[in-house]
């Protein structure tokens, strides 16, 4: 993986007339909700990811493509949360140390420069996440005791594709540009939630529209050189899909569940760039 990385570096630098590298953090939270009958359990599966992200654009004319990878280089100490009701009325709770052992961000883009102040583009976008959940602790509200679990109890993984459209609206005065960029895009979500305490796991696939936004301010020191401080915020929802549940080994599913999915996810990044 990492000798592909250094090669596709390599390979994209020859061709590139613009490269970049930033530092991202990323906050947010991916969620399910489940549903039977009566009982509902919701379970949050929180970021607070650092990112490195470097991206290649080359450009022809008025048009341009663009390329970036982005990979987690630290994280903070959070907890994922599970919730369960009946009828309403809370039955168990618990809560254990997330860490995303796994983060992968791919993304292209293929635009077309209008004007000084306005572009498109469609893009394409891969993510790829595993969150492994240790050291449970669950309050029993029927009782109100207390369960601790050490070692590993469960791991979330995700794959998600975008299909989209973009635009950037930019007010530019002397070396500052005031960039606004909203976007549309089309998404299937896989996710396979392993239970690994009780000997099952689910799938859950997801369809629908996601809305970006992105904010940033560009300072271009030279005509080489580039700073940019952006902010955005992604939000995809799919409150109609249905959860598959398996026993660990089978391929069969044993039952099917009525679920939604929420993702919200919000970037803060500082990015360096240089033209050649």
């Amino acid at each position: 993986m990492k000798k592909l990385f250094l090669l596709s570096v390599f390979s994209l630098s020859l061709v590139a007339s613009e490269i970049s590298l930033s530092l991202k953090l990323l906050e947010g939270d991916d969620a399910y909700v489940v549903r039977q009958n009566n009982l509902k359990a919701e379970l949050i599966f929180p970021y607070h990811l650092y990112l490195a992200d470097l991206a290649f654009t080359t450009r022809k004319k008025a048009f341009y493509l663009k390329g970036s990878l982005s990979l987690p280089i630290a994280q903070e100490n959070i907890k994922g949360e599970d919730f369960d009701w009946d009828n309403g009325v809370p039955t168990f709770y618990s809560n254990s140390d997330d860490e995303v052992t796994k983060y992968l961000d791919l993304y292209g883009e293929l635009g077309h420069k209008l004007t000084k102040h306005f572009s498109y583009a469609l893009f394409l976008q891969l993510q790829k996440s595993t969150h492994t959940w240790r050291n449970l602790e669950q309050i029993d509200y029927s009782d109100n005791s207390l369960i601790q679990v050490t070692g590993t109890v469960l791991s979330y993984e995700q794959n998600r594709y975008d299909v989209g459209i973009k635009s950037d609206f930019s007010y530019v005065h002397k070396k500052y540009a005031l960039t606004l960029s909203p976007a549309i895009s089309y998404v299937n979500h896989e996710a396979r939630d392993n239970h690994l305490l009780r000997n099952f796991y689910t799938l859950q696939a997801n369809h629908g529209l996601a809305m970006k936004l992105t904010s940033s301010l560009s300072y271009h020191h030279t005509k080489k050189t580039k700073i940019t401080l952006a902010y955005a915020i992604d939000s995809f929802k799919d409150n109609n899909s249905n959860m598959e549940y398996f026993f660990n080994g089978t391929t069969t599913p044993y039952k099917v569940l009525p679920s939604s999915y929420e993702s919200l996810h919000r970037y803060l990044s500082l990015t360096l760039g240089y033209k050649f």
